[in-house]
């Protein structure tokens, strides 16, 4: 349990990807700490919305992909009529990964890998952001955290497409950030590693595993591929969790916070480090 106890209550949130992973740690978070939440993910997220029966706020799933505009453009209607048009915080983590078929090179990837990637991991986080700014700029109020990767710090031609997408979303949100600053809404990044998630631990880790036998060789669970893979690239040698990167996020849209914006947090267990 953390030592830092935070309050929403009274705000409402909207969480992209919170079916799991990240997204659900902080859509649990948030309403642990009184606020209404509003969880957006292509996947059903009936598993986040159980885990917050009981909780001080609530949680209320939307189903969209943020690939098809009009999709996002539905719910985030949906959510405002909820929401008696309020949102306060807008947490922009939904993601995806490169297809293992398509990594090796950079040469590899078929326009369609990169169109797919670049329409969800960046286009996608502007449809969002463009569905809640202008209910947010009225209010003059309001917090964005936008989930990118420490991938786009450390260019790697075998998930080169994923890099890629990661690094315009983080010129995106500085963007969004300066523009913004008039109307008293903080823009900032956060930036995992490698957190243990649904993806690693559902099949996405073996897969690796053998892709590169020499590299997980004994390793025989996804956990063991992940674990192998921070003990290569981490200060502390130890797996993230998604509460991890929850933790910072909701300190990053409390109000403690307020003169923060425009910056990126590598939540990375000193994976990347900069001056």
């Amino acid at each position: 349990m953390g030592n830092i106890q935070f309050q929403f209550q009274g705000y409402h949130v909207v969480v992209t990807g919170g079916a799991s992973g990240i997204g659900q740690a902080a859509a649990l978070e948030f309403a642990k700490a009184g606020a209404q939440v509003a969880v957006i993910d292509r996947d059903p997220a009936q598993e986040t919305e159980e885990k917050g029966i009981g909780l001080p706020g609530e949680i209320k799933s939307y189903r969209a992909d943020l690939s098809k505009g009009e999709q996002v453009d539905s719910a985030a209607k949906q959510i405002l009529q909820a929401f008696d048009g309020k949102v306060d915080i807008l947490f922009c983590n939904a993601g995806v990964g490169q297809a293992l078929g398509t990594r090796g090179s950079c040469e590899k990837p078929p326009d369609q890998e990169w169109l797919r990637l670049y329409d969800i991991n960046t286009v996608g986080v502007i449809r969002t952001t463009r569905a809640f700014l202008p209910a947010m700029k009225q209010r003059k109020f309001g917090k964005i955290v936008i989930t990118a990767s420490t991938a786009a710090y450390r260019p790697d031609p075998v998930k080169a497409v994923y890099c890629v997408t990661k690094l315009a979303s983080i010129q995106y949100a500085l963007c969004l950030a300066k523009e913004l600053g008039p109307y008293n809404i903080n823009v900032n990044v956060l930036n995992p590693s490698l957190v243990y998630t649904n993806i690693y631990s559902t099949g996405t880790a073996l897969a690796l595993r053998e892709l590169y036998p020499d590299r997980f060789q004994g390793c025989t669970t996804g956990e063991e591929v992940l674990q192998r893979m921070t003990e290569s690239s981490s200060v502390f040698r130890r797996l993230q969790r998604p509460e991890d990167c929850a933790y910072t996020v909701a300190f990053l849209c409390a109000e403690e916070a307020k003169e923060i914006t425009g910056q990126i947090f590598n939540v990375d267990s000193g994976t990347v480090m900069n001056l």
